[in-house]
């Protein structure tokens, strides 16, 4: 027993002396370890400064010598590998916004027209180009400009007919204005788009009024009011009277609200024509005329122009109808009534987007001055007319349309070549590119 003790103990004690040697060997070997990493991280440490200060030498030299702050592009290539980068894209100078905008389009057009009686049948082409640009001088302050084809002395047309054995085509300015816009108020002056909401009943699309004109409009996210008043230069006369128009339109809509929005637009327009001077046979067109070329009636026009969309069945097919009536207030005759209506099922703001619209107006031969008033069909008052179109975007800048008109005169009593009862149909198919 007694040796197995002495055992025992022996054995303990070789144990835990040779526990400790080997704890001893452990750490050893574990400091020069870390003592040698240490020395590593030292030596990285003291590269990385280096560079550093290298680095700040090689912004300052920069610095002192660019007097634009573009150093990014300035600097090495070496150097410039150095920078950090984010998301895998390297750092760009921040590029300013231009303050050059230029928009674009171009129409080729088929035509063809047929008719009744003694109507001779013609087919034609047609094309129209325009090119505008507008500056920003200021976030508040613009100019700009707009460059078509077309007559110089026709207001509602830059449409071509492809004839005159190719001869080169006329361009006209437009459009040359200065606008400026603060908060809901916009002031504009020179030669621009006509600033109201209007159908072609009355204003052409294609018309660009000369003058001044200035707008107000207000909105609270349901509901919106815009007040707008133009005074128009038409025919200036170093030797007497001018003509001029005042104008005014105030209007009142409906944000889109469960599907639906509606409109209403009131105007009046006081045209004073003491000269027309200026004027030539396709601006008197079919008003009634004295012998000396004037005007036989003053022209006080009254608008009332409505609309109303659903969306009820699809955002995609929208439902859209719009009416506009006018009254000629200083007609000399009692022809003085105008009215249109139209709708249109559809919209074509993606590609393979349809729509159709159809439409329905008159105007008497008074109604309204059609120095400025529709060209779509040969009588510009003193007619009826029916209208079906379908359009189809069939690229992002390419849209197709196909338009019919039907049309007459409104009473034999103003009727020239085109007797009521004699109807006439034109056939439009366009291409419109636009960029």
């Amino acid at each position: 027993m007694r040796h197995y003790l002495f055992l025992c103990v022996a054995l303990t004690t070789f144990t835990a002396h040779t526990t400790f040697a080997l704890a001893e060997d452990v750490d050893a070997s574990v400091l020069v370890a870390i003592r040698a990493e240490l020395a590593a991280l030292k030596a990285q440490q003291s590269d990385t400064a280096a560079r550093i200060s290298a680095l700040e030498g090689n912004l300052q030299s920069l610095a002192s010598s660019d007097q634009d702050g573009d150093i990014l592009q300035a600097l090495p290539s070496a150097a410039a590998s150095t920078i950090p980068q984010l998301s895998g894209k390297p750092l760009e100078k921040p590029q300013a916004a231009s303050p050059l905008t230029a928009y674009a389009d171009f129409m080729m057009r088929m035509e063809g027209n047929y008719g009744d009686g003694m109507g001779r049948d013609r087919q034609r082409g047609v094309m129209r180009a325009r090119l505008g640009v507008d500056y920003k001088i200021s976030d508040r302050l613009m100019v700009g400009g707009l460059l078509e084809t077309g007559d110089p002395d026709d207001p509602n047309s830059g449409y071509v007919t492809l004839s005159n054995f190719t001869d080169d085509l006329q361009l006209s300015l437009s459009r040359a204005y200065v606008k400026y816009a603060s908060g809901g108020l916009t002031l504009v002056g020179g030669k621009f788009a006509k600033p109201f909401v209007s159908t072609d009943l009355l204003w052409d699309g294609d018309v660009n009024p000369m003058g001044i004109a200035a707008s107000w409009d207000v909105s609270n996210g349901q509901y919106a009011f815009k007040a707008t008043g133009l005074m128009s230069i038409i025919d200036e006369n170093a030797g007497g009277e001018d003509s001029r128009m005042l104008g005014g339109q105030i209007k009142f809509d409906t944000v889109m609200r469960d599907n639906r929005s509606v409109w209403l637009a009131v105007s009046y327009y006081d045209y004073e024509l003491g000269s027309v001077t200026g004027a030539d046979a396709g601006d008197i067109r079919s008003n009634l005329s004295l012998a000396s070329g004037h005007y036989l009636s003053d022209f006080d026009i009254l608008d009332v122009l409505a609309g109303f969309s659903w969306e009820g069945f699809s955002p995609q097919w929208p439902i859209t109808v719009k009416a506009d009536y006018v009254k000629n207030l200083g007609a000399a005759v009692s022809a003085d009534t105008a009215y249109q209506i139209e709708m249109a099922v559809g919209s074509i703001k993606t590609p393979g987007d349809w729509a159709v619209h159809l439409g329905y107006g008159q105007a008497e031969v008074d109604a309204v001055l059609a120095a400025f008033s529709n060209d779509n069909f040969g009588l510009a008052t003193n007619y009826k007319a029916y209208r079906f179109g379908i359009d189809y975007a069939l690229l992002d800048n390419i849209k197709l349309n196909a338009t019919y008109y039907r049309y007459t005169s409104l009473d034999d009593l103003y009727a020239s070549s085109i007797k009521a009862g004699d109807w006439r149909d034109r056939i439009r198919l366009n291409i419109i590119f636009h960029y």
